[in-house]
């Protein structure tokens, strides 16, 4: 197998190339989970690997709780099915808490504190309320519990990591919290080795072909956890060797012949280039700042499987403007296909589109 075919069989399982789901909970559930610290980018990044869906398509699966916003894989923000909250949660969440045991005490926050803290988001949320983060803060100091500055974040940490809190719907521009339990109406259980079959699976089949590593960079495992995983996962897996790696991925998916000069625009921490350990694969080191500037990620696009240059919109209140920055000359057909990929993302956002690309 050629680093083109492993690119291939990637854009194909990530549901990029081909679309085998019709709705948003299927299409998350066989994620695993998708990077959602920017709310707005994973909302792309899930409207891209579906067929004929838009922006408010997918706030409406997010609104009737098909799909959950919650802390889970490397202490980060990620949209995960709802019947996947809960496991997943169980099976992350006491390895970040211990984690962040050391960062929590150094904010002040003792067993005792977060007990407290616990009990005041129960007492105010109970019942189906969804309330903001300065309403939460607000019934906390009110109770002598300081939330200001890297507390207010350490505080929602903890309520995230422990399966306590998970992100609501938008009260206006303002983001809300609810409590997990109730915002989830199905709750399935596992066993840890279940619970770490079960999440190797989901990531080989949408991620693969990758490697143990990516697996153990994309989770938040430890080598030892991810191994179980793998093991057990493996007898649904196949798996290949290059250059002294094995990449793991199902045998069920063929190989799909991409049309040249192909455009695919990918939001920030999507899951093409945020999945793996290494990207050197897709990416060409000599761009790696552009894409990384050190304050995150940028938007990127991909031609003909690789990350070609990157993008940015600017969203007025009739129109958005994209403007696309890449990192090599255009030939024609690449401009038309890039204009094509833009005009998919303007639709999606149900918006006319002024773009325009800037040549180095």
């Amino acid at each position: 197998m050629t680093s083109s075919e492993i690119r291939n069989l990637r854009l194909i399982n990530q549901q990029i190339i081909r679309h085998h789901f019709n709705n948003l909970p299927d299409l998350v559930e066989w994620m695993g989970a998708v990077q959602a610290q920017d709310y707005a980018a994973s909302r792309w990044a899930v409207g891209m690997r579906l067929a004929n869906t838009d922006e408010q398509e997918v706030e409406k699966a997010v609104n009737q709780r098909k799909i959950v916003r919650t802390w889970l894989l490397r202490g980060t923000l990620h949209l995960v099915s709802a019947s996947d909250a809960g496991w997943m949660n169980q099976l992350i969440g006491p390895r970040l808490l211990a984690k962040h045991h050391n960062a929590f005490l150094k904010s002040g926050f003792s067993e005792a504190v977060f007990h407290k803290i616990t009990q005041i988001f129960i007492e105010i949320l109970s019942g189906g309320k969804q309330l903001s983060r300065k309403e939460l803060f607000d019934a906390l100091e009110h109770q002598g519990i300081s939330a200001k500055g890297e507390k207010g974040s350490d505080i929602l940490y903890f309520a995230g990591f422990s399966g306590l809190l998970c992100m609501g719907n938008f009260s206006g521009k303002q983001m809300t919290y609810a409590l997990l339990d109730e915002w989830i109406s199905v709750k399935t259980t596992m066993t840890t080795e279940e619970a770490l079959t079960a999440l190797a699976l989901r990531y080989f089949q949408s991620h693969g072909p990758a490697t143990l590593q990516d697996f153990v960079w994309w989770s938040g495992l430890s080598v030892t956890e991810a191994k179980i995983g793998l093991e057990n996962a493996g007898k649904s897996l196949r798996f290949v060797n290059i250059d002294g790696q094995r990449y793991w991925f199902t045998e069920s998916v063929s190989l799909e012949k991409i049309k040249d000069q192909s455009v695919f625009l990918l939001p920030p921490y999507d899951e093409y280039f945020l999945g793996y350990k290494d990207r050197s694969m897709i990416l060409d080191p000599a761009y790696r700042k552009a894409v990384e500037p050190g304050n995150g990620f940028s938007p990127t696009f991909i031609l003909n499987e690789k990350v070609a240059g990157t993008w940015r919109r600017e969203i007025g209140k009739n129109k958005v403007k994209i403007e696309v920055f890449p990192f090599e000359i255009l030939g024609k057909k690449a401009e038309k296909a890039l204009e094509k990929a833009v005009e998919q993302y303007a639709s999606f956002l149900k918006l006319p589109c002024e773009f325009e690309i800037f040549h180095k």
